[in-house]
């Protein structure tokens, strides 16, 4: 994981802002290696998916991120935007965001087509369907049950055979890799 993180701030030489994204099916580890990464470089800028779901489509609005975060932000201007709260159900005031630094946007389909050339850097994290829907039912007690088996998964592996984000990817990660390692790595 190390190479990442060095990846990541090579890149950040380069230029003023850069865009950095974690993809994957759901339960894969996008959240651990986001934040073994946040762990590594505390600076980092985060923007998550789930912050961008819009109920009156019941899934996330990837059209809204564009325009409300990454467009200003690769234009060097502030971003403000609303988020998702799951506790309230309904978008709430968002922490602006500066440009400059490194920004990194993680969460299922974030690597969307209309997405995917904002980042500088690409993260795929590979994990089968079946590990990913059993780890999610895990992690949310069965929560939201019926809309991972009906709907999130089944999306999640559209996307994957349409728009192949793994083969877009700067890096593809074995969820197996992920679970290896912790924070003080």
């Amino acid at each position: 994981m190390k190479n990442i993180v060095d990846k990541i701030l090579y890149l950040a030489t380069l230029k003023s802002t850069i865009f950095v994204v974690i993809d994957g099916m759901p339960g894969g580890g996008k959240s651990t290696l986001t934040k073994y990464i946040l762990h590594k470089i505390p600076a980092i800028k985060l923007v998550k998916m789930d912050s961008f779901f819009n109920p009156s489509i019941n899934n996330d609005d990837f059209e809204r991120l564009k325009e409300e975060c990454l467009i200003p932000l690769k234009n060097n201007k502030i971003a403000t935007f609303k988020v998702y709260s799951w506790e309230e159900h309904k978008l709430i005031d968002g922490e602006p965001i500066k440009p400059g630094g490194i920004i990194l946007v993680e969460g299922i389909s974030s690597m969307e087509k209309d997405l995917i050339d904002f980042y500088d850097y690409k993260i795929w994290v590979d994990c089968p369907p079946e590990v990913g829907l059993e780890r999610v039912l895990t992690r949310d007690k069965a929560k939201y049950r019926e809309l991972w088996i009906n709907k999130w998964i089944p999306e999640t592996i559209k996307y994957i055979e349409e728009q192949k984000p793994d083969k877009k990817a700067d890096i593809v990660i074995n969820y197996k890799d992920i679970l290896k390692f912790n924070s003080s790595d």
